[in-house]
């Protein structure tokens, strides 16, 4: 049985005297093919009295497709509205939670890899592949719920390609 798989992520923080803000979102297929999408966002404050730290997290097929990806200028976008009572999410928040962020490369650090692998499951099937892994480092602009402006972050795509499955 031949199949591939594709993940990609993005992450980014930003502090400043009083609070630091951070998010992460990946989309992927899993190994039974079905796009899956997760992310979290928060902010955190420093001193006292402080407020208290605000998130948002979400997971499963209802968010494969808030990441999307120009392979050609890495120019990344992440963008999403939920609440805490939407599907596979918690957030601490009682309103909609608006995630919105665009990321282009900040000419810092571009890695490429690829190559062949096996990885040998505990039930005893091996799994070759092909694989091809871009890291990206990226300026994002936008919000991410909580705090709107600038985030030093990176871009990943993995690329698993002719994966054969044997026992």
């Amino acid at each position: 049985m031949k199949f591939k798989t594709t993940s990609t992520s993005v992450s980014g923080n930003v502090c400043d005297n009083t609070s630091c803000a951070s998010l992460s979102a990946s989309a992927y297929d899993d190994l039974l093919g079905v796009r899956q999408g997760n992310f979290y966002a928060q902010i955190f404050y420093f001193g006292f009295p402080a407020p208290p730290t605000q998130l948002v997290t979400c997971t499963g097929p209802t968010y494969a497709n808030i990441l999307a990806v120009d392979q050609k200028t890495w120019k990344a976008t992440l963008n999403v509205t939920v609440s805490g009572s939407d599907p596979g999410c918690y957030s601490t928040s009682t309103v909609p939670i608006t995630i919105n962020l665009t990321g282009i490369p900040d000419g810092n650090y571009f890695d490429t890899h690829s190559g062949h692998g096996t990885v040998t499951a505990t039930n005893g099937y091996k799994v070759n592949y092909k694989m091809q892994s871009d890291t990206i480092t990226e300026n994002f602009t936008g919000t991410n719920g909580f705090f709107t402006g600038n985030f030093q972050g990176s871009l990943q795509i993995n690329r698993r390609t002719d994966l054969t499955l044997t026992k």
